[in-house]
C-alpha cells in the first residue's frame, strides 16, 4: 500500500521554487504524484521516479482518475497520512487542505489534464541517484529525500558531494534542484548521528552548488515552510 496519498508540502512553495515553463524537463521525486502533476499545468515535460513501487503505482492509478476526469475522487483522498497529522498539530498547517484548494483552482485541474502526455512516470522502483537518462533535466525536484532515507537509516551525508555529482551528470548546466527541507539537511550534515565523515562542513561551491536566493525567497514566500524549509540552489555549470 502507499504510504503518501497526497503532498504534505504547500504546492504554492513547490510551483514558485521550480518556476516551470514549457521549455522545462523536469524530473520529480513520485510521492503521492501531487507535486509532479502540480508542474504539468505549466506544460513542462515531467519524469517521476520513486524508490518505492507501491508509491509509481499510486501515481498512475491518480493519473488515470485525471485522465477519466473524475476530479472529485483526484480531491477527495484518505486524510491519513501520519506524518501531515503530527504537522498540523504542531505547527498548525494543515497540508491536506492546503492541496485541496491548490487543485480546486478553477480550471487548474482540466489544465493538468490536457498536459497528462508530459508525464514520464519510470516503471519500477528506482533511485533518484542511479537513474540514468539521455535526457537532460533543467531542474530537479527532490521533496525531501534525504531526510526519508535518513531516518530509515539508509543514508550518510559524508556522501551528499557524491549524491549531488550524481544529479550533476542528469542537469543541464546551471540547472536547479529544489530541496524541501533544507534546514534539516544542514543540522543532520552536522550530526554524529547522521554523518560519519570528519568534515561536517557543507562547502556548496566544493561541490558545485550556490543558492538560488531568488527562487529560495519565492518558495518560502506563503509561510507555511516552517516544517520544512525549502531552498533552490542551482549547479555552478
Amino acid at each position: 500500500m502507499a504510504r503518501f496519498k497526497f503532498c504534505n508540502e504547500d504546492l504554492r512553495s513547490v510551483v514558485s521554487g521550480i518556476d516551470p515553463n514549457e521549455n522545462d524537463a523536469i524530473l520529480s521525486i513520485g510521492g503521492s504524484g501531487d507535486q509532479a502533476l502540480a508542474l504539468l499545468e505549466f506544460g513542462c515535460i515531467v519524469y517521476c521516479v520513486d524508490i518505492n513501487e507501491e508509491q509509481i503505482a499510486y501515481i498512475k492509478s491518480v493519473a488515470r482518475k485525471l485522465r477519466k476526469k473524475k476530479f472529485d475522487e483526484f480531491l477527495d483522498v484518505p486524510n491519513d497520512d501520519i506524518i501531515s497529522c503530527r504537522l498540523k498539530e504542531k505547527i498548525g498547517v494543515d497540508y491536506f487542505s492546503l492541496r485541496k484548494k491548490y487543485f480546486s483552482k478553477k480550471g487548474r485541474l482540466e489544465k493538468i489534464t490536457s498536459n497528462l502526455k508530459n508525464l514520464r512516470i519510470v516503471e519500477g522502483s528506482m533511485n533518484i541517484f542511479r537513474f540514468k537518462s539521455k535526457v537532460k533535466f533543467s531542474k530537479i525536484y527532490l521533496s525531501n529525500i534525504f531526510t526519508t532515507m535518513s531516518n530509515a537509516g539508509r543514508y550518510n551525508f559524508a556522501s551528499f558531494g557524491k549524491s549531488m555529482k550524481a544529479l550533476s551528470c542528469l542537469s543541464r548546466a546551471g540547472g536547479i534542484l529544489y530541496f524541501a527541507d533544507w534546514g534539516v539537511i544542514i543540522r543532520r550534515f552536522r550530526d554524529d548521528k547522521f554523518n560519519s565523515s570528519e568534515n561536517k562542513k557543507l562547502d556548496l561551491r566544493e561541490i558545485g552548488l550556490r543558492f538560488n536566493d531568488v527562487l529560495t525567497a519565492k518558495s518560502r514566500s506563503f509561510g507555511n515552510f516552517l516544517s520544512r524549509s525549502p531552498a533552490v540552489l542551482c549547479f555552478e555549470n
